[in-house]
């Protein structure tokens, strides 16, 4: 769904069935094994929608992101989290490289940061999306992680260089 500009749908069931439910089912102190996924999953759907189809992300929210994958322990996974999802299309990593990624290019979230802040979302970024090249590149089952990452990289290089 996220390649085909459905992020909004996307998120909206993903809310709906699997964050919602989670929370009126086991609550919010809960844990589970993907728990770690949910946010980094919420926020990037949120970004996607928001680039691809006019979705209207609140100012606080804004604000919100950009401190999260500001956070030094963003991007931060546990191996068995992270080899379970990256056999099913995409690693963790791989995901808040690309919310790295759509912060700096997005102009809203743009004018809401320091050009440092902005520097440091480029690097770190690049930073996660090498580690999952490295992961992916040469495995046969991570082909379609690696192909999604790959793309992220790239385009992080070219801020880096314009930078």
């Amino acid at each position: 769904m996220k390649g085909q500009g459905m992020a909004t749908r996307a998120l909206n069931i993903f809310e709906k069935h699997v964050v919602k439910m989670f929370e009126e089912h086991y609550g919010s102190d809960a844990s589970t094994f993907c728990l770690a996924m949910y946010k980094p999953t919420v926020n990037l759907l949120k970004l996607l929608a928001a680039r691809d189809e006019n979705y209207i992300i609140e100012d606080e929210t804004w604000d919100e992101i950009i401190e999260w994958a500001l956070l030094e322990n963003t991007g931060t996974f546990k191996t068995d989290l992270e080899s379970v999802t990256v056999n099913l299309g995409r690693d963790g990593i791989g995901a808040v490289a690309e919310i790295c990624l759509l912060l700096t290019t997005n102009e809203i979230s743009c004018s809401r940061m320091n050009q440092n802040q902005r520097s440091a979302l480029i690097e770190k970024g690049l930073e996660l999306a090498n580690k999952s090249i490295e992961r992916s590149a040469n495995n046969v089952g991570f082909q379609y992680a690696f192909k999604e990452v790959k793309v992220v990289q790239e385009q992080l290089e070219e801020l880096k260089a314009a930078s």
